[in-house]
Order: structure tokens, then sequence, then C-alpha cells
């Protein structure tokens, strides 16, 4: 059967409503607000940590691996959580082993995820695809997906935990507050391997556009049970029109064997 340009113009624009009715239309560019739907900025796109070796591309060059140089290891330094009782035992005895030369439980290395909230630390690119109902954050390093739910339900009695946890959001105007629980404890704090957390650590993010290609996330981290107080990070992203994420498989370029005892060989320089 031959269907005509009419025919299929009012098919497609049936199409487009039933996706926007059921809440998964796709945010764009410079495009108005659909009716019921304030105003969002969009985010879509491929993200790299500002000032980083990443954003010293120009998206045609493939990032070569690499790990904390001394001086981001001092900004990690200059702000660490607050923490208490066997969580700043467990922390002192970690950088204790780093200071010797025998760190521990490099997870990296282990092709595990750094979980949140080292999450945002990189290194590599960070890609957002964003949608009226949710938005998935993917970092490439070790492939992993944050999705942000924006359908307005509530965090679950009995949440899961896991790496990146269950983040749940909403928009304040044209910033995007995202509300995180049930995380894995034995994700660290920052990517230096230093101190964990408890079952109780709850994550508040709010991202707000500092320009067309820059977006601030300030990350205030909370948990009763490890610190005495909560814990604030910020990071400054840029956008790399051209740059697109690459695939990564940990496994097939395991570069960083780790022994039975849990410390990195590489590391150790064997």
């Amino acid at each position: 059967m031959k269907l005509g340009g009419r025919h299929i113009l009012l098919t497609l624009i049936g199409a487009l409503a039933s996706l926007e009715a059921a809440g998964h239309a796709p945010v764009v560019p410079g495009g108005a607000p659909a009716k019921g739907h304030p105003a969002v900025p969009d985010w879509n796109g491929v993200w790299v940590i500002a000032g980083d070796f990443m954003d010293k591309q120009d998206g045609t060059e493939v990032a070569a691996p690499g790990r904390f140089d001394p001086a981001e290891q001092a900004s990690l330094a200059a702000n660490l959580p607050a923490y208490q009782g066997k969580y700043l035992e467990d922390y002192r005895a970690s950088q204790k082993a780093i200071a010797a030369g025998k760190p521990v439980e490099d997870r990296g290395a282990m092709c595990l995820p750094q979980g949140m909230p080292a999450f945002w630390e990189g290194p590599y690119a960070f890609e957002i695809v964003q949608t009226r109902r949710q938005i998935n954050i993917s970092q490439e390093w070790n492939e992993q997906t944050r999705r942000i739910y924006l359908d307005e339900r509530r965090q679950p009695a009995d949440v899961q935990p896991t790496y990146n946890g269950h983040s749940i959001g909403r928009w304040e105007g044209a910033a995007l507050v995202i509300d995180t629980v049930g995380i894995r404890e034995d994700t660290h704090m920052t990517g230096d391997a230093g101190g964990t957390h408890s079952d109780a650590m709850h994550i508040t993010e709010r991202l707000r556009g500092e320009g067309p290609d820059r977006l601030e996330v300030v990350m205030t981290v909370e948990d009763p049970k490890a610190f005495s107080r909560p814990w604030v990070e910020t990071v400054h992203l840029h956008r790399k029109h051209g740059m697109e994420m690459m695939e990564y498989v940990c496994e097939e370029n395991n570069r960083n064997p780790v022994s039975p005892s849990g410390v990195t060989e590489a590391i150790l320089g064997k």
C-alpha cells in the first residue's frame, strides 16, 4: 500500500504526541517547552572535567590511561570528609599504607566501577542523555551509567545497594537537584582509595549551567555514621562538541593485576 506524504506526516506527528504523553520526548536544543512542561536547559552531549587532561583534547584523540597526579592528590587532601570513629581509623590506615608504597583495594585495577561519589572524578568523559522523564549520565570509565528519574517517584523503602545508588531528580528552575541513596558501603569517597562510608550515606547534587557549555555540579554527602558533618565537593564540566564516548572494556586492557592480598602490583613496581 502506498502512503502519501500527508499520511506519513500525520503518522509521525501522532507518534511524537504519544511519546510526549508518555513523558519520553527528548529535550530539543533551542526548542520551545511542550505544553505542561517548564523550560529546562539542554545538557545533551559529551562532557569532561574542566581543565583536566581530557579537556585539552580536540575530540579526535584517544586518551591514554592515567592515574591521579600529585597535584590532584593534593587537591583531594585539601577537602576531605570529616571522618569519625572507625571510619577515621580506616582512613588513617589506608593513608599510612599509601605512604609506605603499599596501597590497597585499587578498585580500578580490579576492573570495578568507582561508584558514587567518586564517579564525578572521571578521569575520562561523561555523556548526558536527557529526556523529560529521565536523565542518564554515563561515565566512560568502566562504562558506568547513572539513571536519574524525573517522574516524581519516591525513593524505594527497600532499595538494593548498588555502586551508583538509586537516583531521583527534580527541576528547580534551571537547576537540577538529584537525590541518591542505596550506595554500596565498599565504594570509596575519593579516587585515592582512601576513606569509606556507611549504609546511611545520602547524596544531594545540584547541577546548574554556568554558560552554554559549562556545568557546575555541587555535591553534598551526608553520612551520620561516618562523618561528623556533611562533605561538599564541587566539580566543573566542559561540553566537548565533536568528542565521542569510547568503548571501555577493562578486562581486555587490565594492566594492573591484583594479587590475592589486594595490593596492586603495578603500583608497587613489580
